[in-house]
């Protein structure tokens, strides 16, 4: 079962190639510790071990030396090579780290280690696993949607996690044939317009960290509930399955139905076994086809399971809602 903190050094090979930016005070207080010496960038046995090459004209490093003058951000492998040759460890390194990109290039996030993995992750897994995406090539994230209330719960749950606000995009109307045509941007989700669809995008160290706690569980169309999903604990699970429901699934009160739609039967299959943690039993998945496409869906039906589902999992959307949550 995942554990709700994870520290920066659980989080694997994904952050082979990032970067990150460090207290300049902590970090040349920790090159010098490692290099066992006041001038880290002038040692050349150290420099060799940190794989940074000499300036034969100035005789130096010049690499580590901009990392200590704070003129260049430090990749990740090199941080991990500076504390095995110091006295430090990754604890005091955490409290230290001010942010983290994909690359030097890439957008900047501002995460606290070790990182808390609790609802907020489950209800962006959701989200992403519903309307959302994460782009193959460059693997930003976008969500979008027209609800209000879930495109602020998506910002909430992504602003408490990684600390970084999305880029905000309104997408013109009645686009369901054609690719998405994107207005204009806005500044905060205060200002967006009740009748469109809108975008969010966060850069791609987002979708790197949760690669490395839960798996690659969605790239471009591909989507799916990995194993390290299922063996996260409830609550993780519950979050996730209301953010897809909140995204995917309608609610009819009157007949005391919920029913899901998704283009991809393994993932409902999935998400079907999910709900039996919470013994919430749905029905078989049938399919149909719109618009020259066969779309999938199940239904939670009988007032039991009904009831279950408003009151173990709940819904975000105010319209959706049975019971307050």
């Amino acid at each position: 079962m995942l554990h709700n903190k994870k520290s920066i050094n659980e989080l694997g090979t994904y952050l082979e190639k990032t970067h990150l930016v460090v207290d300049l005070l902590f970090l040349e207080e920790l090159l010098c510790n490692a290099a066992k010496c006041k001038e880290p960038y002038k040692n050349k046995e150290f420099a060799i071990k940190m794989g940074c090459p000499i300036n034969k004209t100035k005789n130096s490093a010049l690499t580590i030396y901009h990392w200590i003058k704070g003129n260049r951000t430090i990749p990740f492998t090199k941080i991990r090579k500076a504390l095995e040759l110091s006295d430090y460890n990754w604890q005091e390194l955490e409290i230290n780290v001010i942010s983290i990109k994909a690359g030097i290039r890439n957008g900047e996030i501002y995460p606290q280690f070790p990182l808390h993995i609790g609802k907020e992750a489950g209800s962006i897994l959701g989200y992403i696993l519903g309307d959302g995406s994460i782009e193959k090539r460059f693997n930003a994230i976008f969500f979008t949607n027209t609800n209000k209330d879930l495109l602020i719960d998506f910002r909430n749950s992504m602003f408490t996690l990684f600390r970084v606000e999305p880029r905000i995009w309104v997408q013109q109307s009645g686009m369901f044939k054609q690719k998405s045509k994107w207005l204009y941007k806005c500044n905060s989700l205060d200002q967006i317009p009740s009748d469109h669809s809108i975008g969010l995008f966060y850069p791609k160290i987002c979708s790197l960290i949760l690669f490395s706690i839960f798996g690659k569980f969605a790239e471009g169309k591909r989507k799916l509930i990995t194993p390290e999903i299922k063996n996260s604990n409830k609550n993780i699970q519950k979050y996730l399955i209301r953010a897809f429901f909140d995204s995917e699934g309608s609610t009819y009160n009157y007949r005391n139905m919920i029913r899901v739609f998704q283009d991809d039967k393994q993932l409902l299959e999935d998400i079907r076994i999910l709900l039996l943690n919470f013994d919430i039993k749905t029905n078989e998945i049938h399919n149909y086809i719109k618009r020259d496409k066969k779309r999938h869906y199940f239904d939670i039906t009988n007032k039991e399971n009904f009831t279950k589902f408003h009151e173990l999992i709940g819904f975000k959307s105010k319209k959706k809602r049975l019971f307050p949550v």
